[in-house]
């Protein structure tokens, strides 16, 4: 779990702190997780897994939260690519490190 949740991490922190190399790296080896789609299915398979990870009641409680959580995220990534697809071709994952810096970005007016 510890594992999925860094990964998670260090994509989400590329919003606010671009790293070229790990965006490489990440989009190399993961690249499901830079769609809406592969992202839901990712939160959902590791909410269904923080879900089962066993009954110890010390942290029971934890357990659901972070799961249910994680699955509803999810389940909301897929209602927006299903239901709200203009929205979903909204989307742009983070490019830093793919692209030169310098240039003006997709859609603005090189002025």
């Amino acid at each position: 779990m510890i594992l999925f949740a860094v990964l998670l991490f260090m994509y989400e922190l590329m919003w606010w702190m671009p790293m070229p190399f790990v965006n490489k790296v990440l989009r190399k080896n993961f690249g499901f997780m830079y769609g809406l789609r592969g992202k839901g299915l990712y939160l959902i398979f590791t909410g269904c897994l923080c879900l089962g990870l066993g009954d110890d009641a010390s942290v029971k409680v934890l357990n659901v939260a972070t799961g249910s959580f994680f699955v509803s995220a999810g389940i909301l990534h897929w209602v927006i690519v299903c239901m709200y697809p203009k929205i979903a071709l909204k989307y742009v994952a983070p490019m830093a490190g793919l692209v030169d810096e310098s240039s003006p970005a997709v859609g603005e007016n090189p002025v």
